[in-house]
């Protein structure tokens, strides 16, 4: 049976701190995301440029504050 090494550092790694970074955000920021969505959708349905604007800031607003969080939690 050959023997596993794992090398620290690696793409696997790196795609467990992508995923977790993932989650910490739609874990935060997931009801304002979701609510950013169906406002989206609805500014689309009514052809409506202000409520596609105002969910794009939303939804920015919302992903910038869970990863400002994120990084004060680092911090402390």
């Amino acid at each position: 049976m050959p023997v596993s090494r794992h090398q620290p550092g690696g793409i696997h790694t790196a795609l467990i701190a992508v995923g977790a970074a993932v989650l910490a955000i739609a874990c935060c920021a997931g009801p304002a995301l979701i609510a950013a969505g169906a406002l989206g959708v609805l500014g689309a349905v009514l052809a409506n440029p202000f409520a596609i604007a105002a969910a794009v800031l939303l939804a920015t607003t919302a992903t910038a504050w869970a990863l400002h969080r994120r990084q004060r939690a680092r911090q402390d």
